[in-house]
């Protein structure tokens, strides 16, 4: 059973008006005490008799009292005390006093420590039970409403529980979402992407023009940035195919370009994976090239593949002021696959406009025969 529920189980519980109330009386002359027993039990009471303070704080620790009558003329018996144990065992049990002489002083001083009625011995025998009556019930509709506020504010806590449950599941929910609408936007995006730069590179059939609007192209969606673009010669080699110089002296720039064809062309071709590098200078020792032309610079190096074959290799690198976002690099492996499908497409069409064309048991897929451009 949950805070919920036994919440609403305590506020559904009968009224304690109706059951019999205990009364339990604290010295006093046995003539006295045999008088208001007598009285309270025939007006449907249940009356515990004590003498002494002990046996009092004794049966405190035993049972609940409705009612509490204590003498207030015994020297054996302080009033501070009894309040003292009634305050620290039975709280809402209502302290009344009674004696047989009548000392307004002492009736003062016991309402200030909290008594809330007293009566004066044997005087007041015949307005007893009514007056004890009225302080029960009105004692009881008091600890019923302390009860009911108590269970209404675990029936409050148990609600705001739940809904703080609740909006943290809406918000994990509507956090899914969102996240399940971004991703669903950037692949969408993406898409876009793609289809866009078909359609402008299907329409190059030579490969200068499909290189100028690729090159073109990628300028606009990624920024300023150096490009090398270098494109297989034969079985094992490879030359230079197109550049863009951003940000480095011609000299300089000419240096990186024939390191790249080199040192690094043969290693990115033989791995499909596109690599980033956030730093510069591991890609160039990884690739066996001057390190400090990468200095303070982030690279994406990737090879373009038609089916099995890598129909060119790219390395783009500009300062990591600038670095590489992560949709970003999904645009550069969206263009590369068809970069690399376009390029083969145009090669296939320069092979077959040659005069002596090879065997047609040859896969038209197949580029181990001279050079692809």
């Amino acid at each position: 059973m949950d805070q919920f529920d036994r919440a609403l189980e305590s506020m559904n519980q009968p009224n304690r008006g109706n059951a019999k109330s205990s009364i339990l009386i604290l010295g006093g002359n046995p003539k006295t005490t045999e008088a208001l027993r007598a009285l309270l039990e025939v007006s449907g009471h249940i009356v515990v008799p004590v003498k002494t303070t002990a046996e009092f704080e004794r049966k405190l620790t035993e049972e609940n009292f409705n009612l509490i009558l204590t003498t207030i003329e015994s020297p054996d018996i302080q009033c501070e005390i009894v309040f003292e144990i009634v305050s620290l065992l039975s709280a809402s049990s209502p302290v009344v006093g009674f004696s047989t002489v009548l000392d307004h002083s002492t009736c003062i001083r016991f309402v200030r420590l909290g008594g809330v009625d007293f009566f004066h011995m044997p005087d007041d025998l015949r307005i007893i039970a009514d007056r004890v009556k009225t302080i029960i019930v009105r004692a009881n509709k008091e600890i019923d409403a302390i009860e009911h506020a108590n269970e209404t504010s675990m029936l409050c806590q148990a609600i705001n529980d739940d809904r703080h449950r609740v909006v943290e599941e809406n918000q994990a929910l509507s956090d899914d979402l969102a996240n399940a609408f971004c991703d669903s936007k950037k692949r969408m995006q993406q898409v876009a992407i793609g289809a866009e730069f078909q359609t402008l590179l299907s329409q190059e059939l030579e490969i200068e023009s499909m290189l100028r609007t690729s090159l073109g192209y990628i300028l606009a969606r990624l920024g300023s940035l150096n490009v090398a673009v270098f494109l297989r010669d034969g079985e094992a080699n490879w030359n230079i195919g197109a550049f863009i110089n951003f940000d480095r002296e011609e000299d300089q720039f000419q240096t990186i370009l024939g390191e790249l064809r080199t040192n690094a062309c043969t290693t990115i071709a033989s791995d499909r994976q596109l690599k980033r590098h956030s730093d510069g200078e591991v890609f160039a020792q990884i690739m066996g090239v001057d390190p400090v032309d990468y200095s303070g610079s982030e690279v994406v190096a990737f090879g373009c593949y038609y089916k099995k074959q890598c129909m060119a290799v790219m390395v783009l690198f500009r300062g990591d002021t600038r670095p590489f976002e992560p949709q970003t690099i999904e645009t550069i492996d969206t263009l590369r696959s068809i970069f690399g499908q376009q390029l083969a497409s145009i090669l296939k069409i320069h092979r077959r406009s040659k005069t002596h064309w090879p065997s047609e048991s040859i896969d038209d897929d197949d580029w181990s025969l001279g050079k692809a451009a």
